[in-house]
């Protein structure tokens, strides 16, 4: 299992902004932007486990930004699975 914590601040430390929203009903599981408020989303999940937050982050970011620091320190099956993912467009994010 990887360490999340270290994980989210290898995000950080690449400049790359991301909203993460734990918040849950029972099973409706935790939501995931890829972007910030200010200059725009580029794309969102709704995660159904917290192991599923940190692959979708490393996908997204290797699919958005595939040439940051972030991104190439990822292992290739992770950026190969990313340049051919589909990732959702965000929708209108309340303020």
């Amino acid at each position: 299992m990887m360490d999340i914590t270290a994980e989210l601040q290898n995000i950080y430390d690449s400049e790359i902004n991301v909203e993460i929203l734990i918040s849950w009903l029972w099973d409706g599981g935790i939501e995931v932007r890829l972007g910030d408020r200010i200059n725009g989303f580029l794309a969102e999940a709704n995660v159904p486990l917290v192991v599923n937050l940190l692959p979708w982050l490393q996908e997204a970011i290797a699919h958005f930004y595939p040439d940051s620091t972030y991104a190439l320190g990822l292992p290739m099956e992770v950026r190969d699975r990313a340049r051919r993912q589909i990732f959702v467009a965000p929708r209108s994010v309340p303020k």
